[in-house]
Protein backbone atom coordinates (compact mmCIF):
# COMPACT_ATOMS: atom_id res chain seq x y z
CA UNK A 1 0.00 0.00 0.00
CA UNK A 2 1.68 3.39 -0.92
CA UNK A 3 1.64 6.12 1.62
CA UNK A 4 -0.09 8.97 1.61
CA UNK A 5 -0.41 12.46 3.64
CA UNK A 6 -3.29 13.00 5.80
CA UNK A 7 -5.70 15.67 4.33
CA UNK A 8 -5.99 18.72 5.91
CA UNK A 9 -9.05 17.95 7.86
CA UNK A 10 -7.45 15.14 9.81
CA UNK A 11 -3.73 16.77 10.06
CA UNK A 12 -5.99 19.48 11.97
CA UNK A 13 -7.21 17.18 13.85
CA UNK A 14 -4.11 15.44 14.75
CA UNK A 15 -2.30 19.00 15.11
CA UNK A 16 -6.00 19.73 17.93
CA UNK A 17 -4.99 16.44 19.59
CA UNK A 18 -1.65 15.59 19.83
CA UNK A 19 0.67 18.30 21.79
CA UNK A 20 4.23 16.81 21.60
CA UNK A 21 5.89 16.71 18.65
CA UNK A 22 9.21 15.18 17.15
CA UNK A 23 11.34 16.85 14.93
CA UNK A 24 13.50 14.42 12.99
CA UNK A 25 17.05 16.08 12.23
CA UNK A 26 16.39 19.58 14.61
CA UNK A 27 19.05 21.39 13.18
CA UNK A 28 20.18 24.23 16.03
CA UNK A 29 21.27 26.25 13.32
CA UNK A 30 18.31 29.55 12.71
CA UNK A 31 18.92 29.47 9.23
CA UNK A 32 17.69 25.67 8.72
CA UNK A 33 14.05 25.08 8.02
CA UNK A 34 13.76 22.46 10.72
CA UNK A 35 14.80 24.89 13.57
CA UNK A 36 12.06 27.73 11.99
CA UNK A 37 9.51 25.07 12.22
CA UNK A 38 10.14 23.57 15.59
CA UNK A 39 10.36 27.44 16.97
CA UNK A 40 7.19 28.14 15.15
CA UNK A 41 5.53 24.88 16.66
CA UNK A 42 6.70 25.73 20.21
CA UNK A 43 4.95 29.62 19.76
CA UNK A 44 1.72 27.52 19.22
CA UNK A 45 2.62 25.58 22.28
CA UNK A 46 3.93 22.05 21.17
CA UNK A 47 6.51 20.58 22.99
CA UNK A 48 9.48 19.75 20.57
CA UNK A 49 11.78 16.20 21.39
CA UNK A 50 14.80 17.17 19.00
CA UNK A 51 16.19 14.10 17.01
CA UNK A 52 19.46 13.91 15.63
CA UNK A 53 20.68 10.82 14.66
CA UNK A 54 24.31 12.13 14.68
CA UNK A 55 24.04 14.15 18.06
CA UNK A 56 23.07 12.40 21.55
CA UNK A 57 23.80 15.14 23.55
CA UNK A 58 20.37 16.59 24.93
CA UNK A 59 18.20 15.01 21.81
CA UNK A 60 17.15 11.64 21.09
CA UNK A 61 18.99 10.00 18.85
CA UNK A 62 16.34 7.70 17.77
CA UNK A 63 12.66 6.86 18.08
CA UNK A 64 11.36 3.52 18.67
CA UNK A 65 7.79 2.48 19.06
CA UNK A 66 6.18 2.72 22.54
CA UNK A 67 9.64 4.83 23.64
CA UNK A 68 6.58 8.11 24.54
Amino acid sequence: MKFANPDDAALGELLDRIKTIAVVGLSPQFARPSFRVAQAMQRYGYRIIPVRPLVDEGCYVQLTAGSM
